[in-house]
This record gives structure tokens, sequence and C-alpha cells, in this order.
């Protein structure tokens, strides 16, 4: 999210006397985004899958399954609010802006509380 808001300032802010802008391109920006939003996708996923090793049938382990392709959705919608022109790619102010994406930022948490502290085995024969 740093990365992403550094990226809309240096597009929004071309003639910045912030010293530490001129440090960076926007392609340089960019490029991180991608490779730490991947990153991000990749160690969640692993997080995930090994959150509860001890019952691999339980409602617990499906609901943080569950939750992979949530965060995704949730990182492809705020890079497709970030490249849009009319915002500055501050985090609070694109979720705020975007129903979606708040309410798919709600959906993931409550079912991470649910998944955390409402553990629910399932029993398999």
């Amino acid at each position: 999210m740093g990365v992403s808001k550094r990226r809309n300032e240096l597009r929004l802010e071309k003639n910045s006397t912030r010293d530490v802008n001129r440090s960076y391109s926007y392609v340089f920006l960019d490029k991180n985004l991608y490779v730490f939003q991947a990153l991000t996708l990749i160690f969640y996923s692993l997080w995930a899958i090994e959150m509860d090793p001890i019952s691999a049938y339980s409602l617990t382990n499906i609901l943080f399954l569950a939750t992979i392709p949530l965060v995704y959705f949730i990182m492809m919608r705020y890079s497709y609010q970030i490249e849009k022109n009319n915002n500055s790619g501050n985090p609070v102010e694109v979720l705020l802006k975007d129903k979606i994406l708040m309410f798919s930022a709600i959906l993931f948490v409550v079912i991470i509380f649910i998944a955390i502290y409402f553990p629910i085995p399932i029993n398999i024969i």
C-alpha cells in the first residue's frame, strides 16, 4: 500500500518538492507494487493453508482456505482503484470510496474472526 501511495504521489505531483520523490521512477514503483502484491498473495496463501494443521477436515480450515480468493479479489480491486486517475493511492481514501472493496474487507475480517475464535470441527468418516 505504501508503494502504491508513493506511485500515485509521483504520478499526480510531477513537480513535487519532496526530495524522496526524486529517488523513484514511476516504472520502478509500478513493478515493485506488482512484485509485493504477488509475494503477499503467496505468503498469505501459505499461512492460510497451514493455519489449522491439526485437523485437515474442519470448518476452520475451510474458512481459512476460502479467504485466499477473497484476498486475491481485494488486492486486485485495490489495484484497479489506484490505477484510476481520480485518487491519491491513500489506502483509507480508496477503501472508503469503494463500497465493493469495503464490503470485501469487512467480509474478510468477519470470516477470519469466525475461523479463529469459533473453530468448528467436521466429523468425516
